[in-house]
């Protein structure tokens, strides 16, 4: 099974999803512009070559299992649900609104992941083990619980720190850390990560 986290898998995925179907409403002609954007909740959506480069540093390959913790507005979800296929995907949302409207976006859209609300700033243990997982909010430091949701060769790719942040991508068959790109996340909240406010 071949890692397809290659320029031109992503090019063709970034095209078929269309981002602005995954943008609060009056923010569809911006759909293009490569910033993050405010979907309400303090929340924002990534710029989309920020994601892309974490789906880089994913390594996917066709049919892992992925956790996405922070769903949003699901733009992200849909090219995860893209990439590995929609029963593969679980993704969990913390606010219920973003939630609903997420679940909304992915379903006219045609995806169809497993999608749950609630904290999962430590993971989530229903679908555990993972062979992906992927945040989209800062960390103060890596979580030692999601290194129990990983399968051996599992990899984890989020943001870590609070006023200088950088990429971690953590490989579970080495148990290594390595630090990437610098970033600007808005904070993980919950249990593992900030607390609320």
């Amino acid at each position: 099974m071949g890692w397809i986290g290659v320029s031109m898998d992503l090019d063709s995925v970034f095209k078929k999803v269309d981002r602005g179907l995954f943008l609060p409403d009056g923010y569809e002609k911006q759909k293009d512009v490569d910033l993050p954007i405010p979907i309400g909740r303090g929340q924002t959506t990534s710029a989309p070559s920020v994601i892309r480069h974490m789906l880089e540093l994913l390594q996917l390959r066709k049919g892992d299992k992925v956790l996405e913790i922070g769903t949003g507005f699901g733009y992200q979800t849909a090219l995860l649900c893209e990439l590995v296929g929609d029963e593969n995907v679980v993704s969990v949302e913390r606010y219920y609104e973003l939630y609903e409207r997420a679940r909304f976006n992915l379903e006219r859209a045609g995806y169809h992941p497993i999608l749950r609300v609630g904290d999962g700033s430590c993971g989530w243990d229903e679908f555990a083990p993972y062979d992906r997982i992927i945040a989209s909010a800062s960390y103060p430091e890596f979580p030692e619980q999601l290194k129990g949701q990983l399968t051996e060769e599992g990899i984890a790719v989020l943001p870590v720190g609070r006023l200088v942040q950088r990429l971690v991508v953590y490989e579970k068959e080495y148990d290594r850390i390595t630090y990437d790109i610098p970033v600007m996340f808005v904070p993980m909240i919950g249990r593992c990560g900030y607390k609320d406010g």
